[in-house]
């Protein structure tokens, strides 16, 4: 998991360095806590104004068996989220 993490991480720090406005990335391990708790609190700590989050965009029975992180951060942040799919 943490082999993925990185090369999600290498991924999207290249997409941010190319080209267009300067964006930091700064990767974070929150521990102990569920995806979207971790997601929640991290945002609060940094005092983010904006939540990004990705989705597989499963709907129908897989979602509702499998859950969707993303839309526990939408329905509980209380700053924008953008989802990209």
């Amino acid at each position: 998991a943490m082999d993925h993490a990185s090369q999600a991480h290498a991924a999207i720090a290249a997409l941010a360095a190319d080209g267009g406005p300067k964006v930091d990335v700064v990767p974070r391990v929150v521990e102990d806590t569920g995806a979207s708790a971790g997601i929640l609190q991290t945002a609060g700590e940094l005092g983010a104004d904006l939540i990004v989050v990705g989705s597989h965009g499963r709907s129908g029975i897989a979602r509702l068996m499998l859950g969707s992180v993303a839309s526990r951060v939408v329905a509980e942040s209380s700053v924008p989220v953008l989802v990209a799919r």
